[in-house]
């Protein structure tokens, strides 16, 4: 069976690793070969360890200290206020996020490897899809190149992957796009995975995070000398001697993306890859929806199962029928 995977970031990386045993294909647009987070620098932690399994590697475990900063005060927990105004800064849409598994005691996490690698085919742009091929263009040579298979999983854009197929919608895929920077600090500091939320809607920076003497901060707009004041005061660096540098400025396209209105479209457009191409979508981006990395151990599970035999998309289809 041949497998082919579009997109080689995270999921698309981790889909390589548990199709393993099928040698399966990884195309990437871009030109850069490199590891699987080299266009992901937000912060990404674990809770489901199964996924070191799924790499062939341990997992290095942690205790991450969360909390939420709002108007001056710094909170253990999160409440409806909170969690609110956090999902409309990040999805403009009230709905359960992150900042709501904020809690009184440290929470154990894994993190990926630095050196977690695949190596896709780099620079190849997909253009177009028939049946039994995917159109490539090689940005590096220029010349077009077709790809057969029998099963393709997607992580790309679920609106461009539409769009090369031409398939006719009337959904929104509202997105915006999220700036990090990262910050090195002379000090000593071992042991420490700190992550505070920013819910306030005047501050552009919706949560910030310390590993050892790293500060990484993730904001909507880029930020300025004054708004880093800010973060550094929440986790206590403004009151140190301290030299500081900054090592990264990252622009992330797609880094929050906003729910379509009505989600029955969307299932549907998805099913339909299925059904008329075998294209299997997975992750955030793919799925347009709310995912986390820990999620991607399930639905690998249900995609192979999905492979296997068709009773999985016809009850999915059956569903998906009585939602209308």
């Amino acid at each position: 069976m041949d497998i082919v995977i579009i997109g080689a970031g995270v999921a698309g990386s981790i889909s390589f690793e548990y199709f393993r045993n099928f040698k399966p294909t990884i195309f990437d647009s871009d030109i850069k070969k490199n590891t699987a987070l080299k266009n992901h620098e937000a912060i990404i932690r674990i809770k489901n360890k199964k996924l070191g399994d799924i790499l062939g590697c341990s997992l290095k475990e942690i205790e991450v200290t969360k909390e939420i900063y709002s108007e001056g005060k710094i909170y253990k927990r999160s409440n409806s206020r909170l969690n609110n105004l956090y999902s409309y800064k990040t999805n403009k849409a009230f709905m359960n996020r992150s900042i709501s598994g904020t809690k009184d005691q440290n929470q154990k996490r894994y993190l990926l490897p630095a050196n977690f690698t695949v190596e896709p085919f780099v620079g190849w742009e997909l253009v177009g899809i028939k049946k039994k091929y995917l159109i490539f263009i090689d940005t590096i040579s220029g010349t077009e190149q077709h790809v057969s298979y029998d099963v393709c999983i997607s992580t790309i854009p679920l609106p461009t992957l539409l769009k090369i197929i031409g398939y006719k919608h009337n959904m929104y895929f509202g997105y915006e796009n999220i700036f990090i920077k990262k910050i090195k600090y002379s000090l000593k500091a071992k042991g420490i995975y700190q992550t505070i939320y920013f819910p306030d809607l005047y501050l552009d920076t919706y949560r910030a995070t310390l590993e050892e003497n790293c500060l990484t901060v993730e904001s909507m707009n880029e930020l300025t000398g004054d708004e880093i004041t800010i973060i550094e005061s929440a986790f206590g660096l403004d009151c140190l001697s301290t030299e500081s540098e900054v090592f990264l400025n990252h622009k992330q396209k797609f880094g929050k993306i906003q729910p379509v209105e009505y989600d029955y479209e969307r299932k549907a457009a998805l099913l339909y890859l299925t059904k008329e191409y075998n294209i299997y979508s997975l992750g955030r981006f793919a799925t347009w929806r709310q995912v986390m990395v820990d999620d991607l151990v399930g639905d690998l599970e249900k995609i192979k199962s999905m492979i296997y035999t068709n009773k999985a998309i016809t009850e999915y289809d059956l569903k998906l029928k009585e939602e209308l």
